[in-house]
């Protein structure tokens, strides 16, 4: 869903779980925290950098780490950042450290880093747009003091450079390993956003974040300094570019996307229900080139039917199809050129018929197309009439 116009989209995610100071209580999900948020970012066009850094860093390597690297890339405006860090963060006095795998108690700057250190060689670059995002007890504390830096910094700057921060709790509470990843999978991977919002907003993904934290006395928290408009960093996937979809209602799509999204979604990845991880799906490839092939050649008016006996996987094949349409799938980049890829900018309606009327299809592919009130008939004279092709 990226814009191939945009800048650089880059990520560092840093976990500490383990420590050399065996009074220390080690973290073992901080790491795979940090993994999983690459692997949420990954489909959104972020590269991982400093991945040497990723796992239990000393504090002198991820100080100059980032700050090499900060230098070395020169990241410009029209870029992308997002930093993240989980494991055990500490208030000292006013200031929030987040303690490296060589911390011993007591010897803050030489095995901790200020949360607003941790930042600084970013905050102070010519990065474009800025997220650090603290998965740490009393995060909150760290981020108030990232975010005045930021403010500070911004007042001597010329032109606008969005500096955000986001934090797992807040300034008094402890933060519980994977709560906070496993509530941002989610706000992801369901967004309450329509299909012509490009970006969910970090406001947004902090509100809907707290409304699933809500129960576990940890709440999120955020600031944004310098916002120019919209938040670039975390993609609406039901974003649907306005263009490319003349004559459709955008909403109505949405909505049949998230209503059919835990038959399909699931069964595109080889799994069986919507709370399973993971990406299973093997094989179909004639199936899948069939209808790849039937796509992108001259429409000869015909039908395509995926029919088969139960249990023998045509909602999987189907929901394969629905992900591969897909740009930033990463399938496209593994093997662009394949046969059995469907072609991009299509018009996809998801429809799915199981102990519904027809009457009730008719609606909603009625709704769709922005023909509220057409029947059957008047609704097949519009889908022949039209130059596009609505598969469903």
């Amino acid at each position: 869903m990226t814009d191939s116009a945009a800048g650089r989209r880059f990520l560092i995610s840093v976990g500490v779980g383990t420590y050399k100071d065996s009074g220390i209580p080690g973290l073992p999900g901080a790491v795979a925290d940090a993994d999983r948020v690459a692997e949420l970012l990954a489909p959104m066009g972020y590269t991982r950098v400093l991945t040497e850094l990723s796992r239990n860093p000393s504090r002198n390597a991820l100080v100059e780490g980032l700050d090499e690297w900060a230098y070395e890339t020169q990241p410009a405006s029209e870029d992308v950042v997002v930093v993240y860090f989980a494991g055990h963060g500490q208030k000292n006095g006013p200031k929030h450290y987040l303690l490296c795998a060589n911390h011993r108690p007591g010897l803050w700057s030489s095995t901790a880093v200020k949360s607003d250190d941790f930042a600084e060689p970013l905050v102070q670059s010519d990065v474009g747009h800025l997220l650090v995002v603290l998965d740490t007890c009393f995060a909150s504390a760290g981020t108030e003091s990232v975010a005045t830096l930021a403010a500070q910094l911004t007042d001597r700057r010329r032109g606008s450079a969005q500096r955000a921060v986001l934090a797992a709790a807040r300034g008094k509470e402890l933060a519980k390993e994977h709560r906070f990843v496993d509530a941002l999978e989610r706000v992801l991977a369901r967004p309450q956003a329509g299909p012509s919002q490009r970006y969910l907003s970090v406001r947004e993904v902090t509100a809907r974040i707290n409304e699933l934290l809500d129960s576990t006395g940890q709440h999120a928290s955020h600031s944004v300094i310098d916002s120019a408009g919209q938040d670039p960093f975390f993609d609406n996937r039901l974003y649907v570019p306005r263009a490319a979809h003349s004559g459709l209602d955008l909403s109505v799509l949405a909505e049949l996307r998230k209503r059919h999204e835990g038959h399909y979604g699931p069964r595109g990845k080889g799994l069986e229900h919507a709370g399973e991880r993971g990406s299973y799906f093997t094989g179909r490839i004639p199936a899948l080139t069939s209808l790849a092939a039937w796509l992108t050649g001259p429409h000869d008016r015909k039908a395509r039917v995926v029919t088969g006996d139960p249990g023998s996987g045509k909602s999987a094949v189907l929901g394969r199809f629905l992900e591969l349409t897909d740009p930033d799938h990463g399938a496209r980049s593994a093997t662009p050129d394949a046969g059995w890829l469907p072609p991009l900018g299509m018009n996809v309606i998801r429809l799915w018929a199981r102990r519904v009327t027809g009457t009730d299809l008719v609606r909603d592919l009625g709704a769709a197309l922005s023909l509220p009130d057409a029947d059957r008939d008047q609704l097949l004279k519009a889908l022949g009439n039209a130059r596009t092709r609505s598969p469903s």
